[in-house]
């Protein structure tokens, strides 16, 4: 297998973007954050409600999830760089 550093940056004002080994990566299809109250988040399965479809089968090595504001280009560049270097990327 091979491993990949997989990241989004969601704002209150419905702002999504994507990143794939540190790089800002357009996709063709993308949900937006709403800023609402939810109470359900998921790693590596899409969602519908509390049923959850289309689960990975893959391994993730590690999640985190930050409050307060959206991680900069920068942030989420320099998170990749450790664990490019933790994981061999």
């Amino acid at each position: 297998g091979e491993w990949q550093f997989c990241a989004f940056s969601a704002t209150h004002s419905s702002h999504v973007r994507f990143f794939i080994d540190g790089k800002w990566e357009q996709v063709p299809h993308t949900e937006t954050f709403n800023g609402g109250n939810s109470t359900l988040i998921s790693f590596g399965a899409q969602t519908s409600g509390y049923d959850f479809s289309r689960i990975i089968t893959g391994d993730i090595a590690a999640a985190g999830l930050y409050s307060g504001r959206a991680l900069s280009d920068g942030e989420i560049e320099q998170n990749y760089q450790v664990f490019k270097e933790r994981y061999g990327i």
